[in-house]
């Protein structure tokens, strides 16, 4: 569990950090498909007892969830994402 988990983690700061980019955030809302993708991801992160193994044996439990927050977060600023978060709820 503690490579994967750091994997976990290490991918969804990846993602954040894209999208907390005005380029990137622009590049993941562009194709309607890449997005579904990626905010399908996170619904089942979120949804997932994985999300809680993962945190549970980390340092700092609350990082992920964080991670993964700030995610949902930058892609709500951008209207498609904002509709794609709405259609597909975690």
């Amino acid at each position: 569990m503690g490579v994967i988990g750091a994997l976990v983690k290490v991918a969804t700061f990846i993602v954040q950090r894209i999208i907390s980019d005005d380029l990137g955030l622009r590049y993941m809302c562009t194709n309607a498909e890449r997005l579904l993708a990626v905010v399908q991801i996170l619904a089942q992160m979120v949804n997932s007892e994985r999300l809680l193994a993962v945190a549970s044996v980390q340092r700092d439990p609350a990082k992920l969830v964080k991670h993964v927050i700030r995610c949902f977060h930058g892609l709500s600023a951008d209207a498609r994402g904002m509709r794609c978060i709405a259609n597909h709820p975690p």
